[in-house]
């Protein structure tokens, strides 16, 4: 006898389904005014403007407990001569009255060499600040 197939029996419509209703939307509120432009940030101070004169070094070091610079030379000073040390925001200004290397007076360093220069009392400076002759 030849089998019989069997059938699926449909399946019985479920209730109407009915479509997900959505709850009313609730009025949005207005949109907030704008708001007023955040004030301005103050600019960073500028740097001083270079001091007429030819870069002639950097500082190296500086010694507080005596007030004296270590100044690595890249052109030629020379004792009377007057010098600007670069600092943060403004200029150290001051003439060259005695200067040593190794602690030896000497009256004239040229590029290359690296001098001691005694500030004036209370004075401070940091290293790789820029040294001008003036």
């Amino acid at each position: 006898m030849p089998k019989a197939k069997k059938t699926k029996a449909a399946k019985k419509p479920k209730a109407a389904e009915k479509p997900e209703e959505k709850p009313p939307e609730a009025p949005t509120a207005p949109a907030a005014p704008e708001a007023a432009p955040a004030a301005p940030t103050p600019a960073p101070a500028a740097a001083p403007e270079a001091p007429p004169g030819e870069l002639i070094g950097e500082v190296t070091n500086f010694f507080s407990g005596v007030g004296v610079v270590a100044i690595r030379l890249t052109g030629t000073v020379t004792v009377g001569d007057k010098i600007a040390i670069r600092r943060s925001e403004d200029y150290l200004e001051q003439t060259i009255e005695s200067m040593q290397i190794d602690r030896a007076d000497v009256q004239t360093a040229t590029s290359g060499q690296e001098i001691g220069v005694k500030l004036p009392a209370g004075e401070k400076v940091h290293q790789h600040n820029k040294v001008y002759k003036i």
